[in-house]
């Protein structure tokens, strides 16, 4: 899943956001107690190592500070159990499975830059945990308001990893109930007004040479 097709330059994404898919967000359950305590906060899921932004020194922080369990193929300290390993199993099965049994999750983009929002903060919502994002300045236009904790609003990585150690996390779920009975509230750009067809406007863009 990613960004909506009205937002992409080929309007066909794998994973498209769709009303259907959004009522199956909300419908995600969180696993762990909101008065549950753990000393492992959050998990990782990456498989890009060589990001363009400071991803990698983040996840090294939440490793040391807010005992993150990482899996996947960068900074791994927790090995996938094994009926997660089975094959045929597809991936975003596996990586919701696993970030279902943490408070947190972390969504981080190999990129910042604006409205490139992948399917990252979306695996994290269809786990039922909150996702902990690092990314698009623009993040607040693709998901519902209050749904995530966003780095960038922090001072720096201690003062996020204090914020998930003593926040209240029932208000993150708040937007479920709202969703639910009205999907086109997920999120600002998400179902624009129907305008010209994405691929006849491309068309129409075409420079022949």
């Amino acid at each position: 899943m990613g960004s909506p097709p009205s937002m992409m330059d080929i309007p066909d994404p794998t994973y498209p956001i769709t009303q259907d898919k959004v009522l199956e967000l909300a419908n995600a359950k969180p696993s762990v107690a909101f008065n549950k305590k753990t000393d492992n906060l959050i998990s990782i899921v990456t498989s890009e190592c060589w990001p363009w932004n400071k991803r990698n020194g983040l996840i090294d922080h939440l490793i040391a500070k807010a005992g993150a369990h990482s899996y996947g193929g960068c900074s791994t300290n927790k090995e996938t159990p094994k009926e997660l390993t089975k094959e045929g199993l597809p991936r975003p099965y596996v990586k919701q499975k696993l970030m279902s049994k943490y408070p947190f999750g972390l969504a981080a983009e190999h990129s910042n830059c604006i409205s490139y929002v992948t399917e990252k903060i979306y695996d994290v919502l269809a786990s039922g945990a909150i996702p902990v994002y690092f990314g698009a300045s623009d993040i607040a236009d693709f998901v519902p308001e209050g749904s995530y904790i966003d780095v960038k609003n922090f001072k720096d990585y201690d003062e996020v990893v204090e914020y998930m150690r003593v926040v209240d996390r029932a208000p993150f779920y708040k937007w479920k109930e709202i969703v639910k009975k009205d999907p086109s509230k997920f999120c600002k750009r998400c179902f624009p007004a129907p305008v010209e067809s994405d691929w006849c406007a491309i068309v129409d863009n075409v420079q022949y040479v």
